[in-house]
């Protein structure tokens, strides 16, 4: 027995948005913590990745505007468990990222100390 989610083209493409909209932030909380553990070796790539999920997600919350109250309601609605993601993509909206591990080793040859900051 098949059940229909939709009923018309309009509908599905709804319903793909829906999906996008859900899987934009669990993906990018991942990345978040592949990068956080090292996971991930370079910055350029980290930042690519973030990029392509920002525009899936801004993309999917401006077609879903009046369908959704508000993003934090569609992850409260949705038992989404992905803070750090929502962040990021709500407030944030773009990529920064300072690469300590290239600046460090850059002034490792130079006579200026650096302080790194504890962990």
């Amino acid at each position: 027995m098949d059940v229909k989610l939709w009923h018309d083209k309009c509908e599905r493409e709804m319903y793909v948005f829906f999906m996008e909209l859900y899987a934009t932030p669990e993906v990018t909380e991942e990345l978040e913590k592949a990068y956080v553990r090292d996971a991930i070796f370079s910055s350029s790539e980290y930042a690519t990745e973030c990029l392509k999920l920002i525009a899936h997600f801004e993309t999917s919350a401006s077609t879903l505007k009046g369908t959704i109250p508000s993003i934090h309601c569609f992850a409260y609605t949705s038992k989404m468990d992905c803070p750090c993601a929502i962040n990021h993509l709500v407030t944030y909206g773009v990529v920064v990222i300072v690469d300590s591990r290239a600046s460090a080793a850059s002034s490792a040859f130079t006579s200026t100390p650096v302080l790194l900051p504890d962990f």
